[in-house]
């Protein structure tokens, strides 16, 4: 196996609970956050490994883990349009128990566009954690360079809990409150202890509604949702592309199936074995780099609209700081 590592932007990176004992190893370091690619073969699209940001290394072959007991049904795709197709696919609640309740997941697919050339199928997942999936194939061409959509099926779907997947964690019917009610900056005990509260009834009102799949919607069975996938494409190996908390289901999935891995490519990875509070602060870390890299862009870039006589930073400060003093309201019926 070929690793190949390329150094991208701190990105956004997601937590999510995780339904039993998490593998040893899963994605990089948050702070580095490194985009990572794995190929079982060469005949892979180009990967541009010359340049001073790529590393490229062997690995020993891991150890192979058995695919879980659920057999998937073979996947009947309807088609959507002159691209695309719908499908849904049937994935235990419990992997545990294999013939138990079901969670019935939504998948799209862009087909290769030359099929004479198509190499097979790339899974890729947006991350969140908790977002919907199947618009990363539904609306591929505005995501994928035209080499992958030539050679490759995009193939998308709406994680367990999530979109047009069902059962859906479904919370609160009214969001507006959790955004306009509380101070989102708080500058005092009293405004922390409002957010702090807010946050605790949602999570409440999450159990309450949820509480019978709540522990069936983790990273490790989502990871074991994306095998039954591959299975029920018949593909011997897969590709993966995720972004954000999809670069950590993407790197449990190989972790816990390594020999099903053709290729995955792992954007804005994160730690696994933080906590949420470490996690939290490591993304916001990434946030803030990102942030401070526009900025300086922005300054040296005359055609920049953001410029403000070379100082954005100030700017954006200013922005955030008179919003603060004086938020903008909307009409609650618009």
């Amino acid at each position: 196996m070929v690793i190949v590592g390329a150094c991208v932007v701190g990105g956004c990176s997601g937590r999510a609970s995780n339904d039993d004992a998490a593998p040893d190893s899963r994605a990089a370091d948050a702070e580095s956050s490194t985009a990572t690619v794995a190929t079982a073969d060469d005949d892979v699209a180009d990967v541009d490994d010359t340049s001073p940001a790529a590393t490229v290394g062997t690995t020993a072959e891991p150890e192979v883990t058995e695919p879980d007991a659920f057999v998937p049904s073979e996947i009947e795709w309807t088609e959507f349009n002159d691209d695309v197709d719908v499908a849904t696919l049937e994935v235990p609640a419990d992997y545990d128990d294999p013939d138990g309740e079901r969670f019935v997941l939504s998948l799209a697919r862009h087909r290769a566009l030359d099929p004479d050339a198509r190499i097979g199928s790339i899974l890729v997942n947006p991350g969140g954690p908790g977002r919907a999936g199947v618009d990363f194939a539904m609306y591929a061409p505005e995501v994928y360079d035209p080499e992958l959509l030539q050679r490759f099926d995009i193939v998308a779907w709406d994680p367990r809990g999530t979109g047009a997947s069902t059962p859906t964690i479904d919370c609160i019917d009214d969001y507006d409150p959790y955004f306009t009610a509380v101070d989102s900056t708080p500058s005092d005990d009293a405004q922390r202890a409002e957010v702090v509260e807010l946050a605790r009834a949602f999570a409440d009102a999450c159990l309450e509604r949820n509480g019978d799949i709540t522990d069936q919607v983790g990273t490790n069975n989502s990871a074991r949702d994306i095998d039954s996938i591959r299975r029920a494409l018949d593909e011997e190996t897969i590709s993966y592309f995720g972004f954000s908390y999809g670069s950590e289901l993407g790197a449990t999935w190989a972790t816990l199936f390594p020999a099903s891995v053709r290729a995955a490519v792992l954007d804005g990875g994160t730690d696994p074995a933080s906590d949420s509070v470490v996690a939290v602060e490591q993304q916001q870390r990434g946030f803030e780099a990102a942030l401070a890299t526009f900025f300086e862009r922005c300054a040296a870039d005359e055609a920049c609209a953001f410029g403000h006589d070379g100082d954005p930073r100030a700017a954006y400060l200013d922005l955030l700081e008179s919003l603060d003093a004086q938020p903008i309201t909307v009409d609650p019926d618009r």
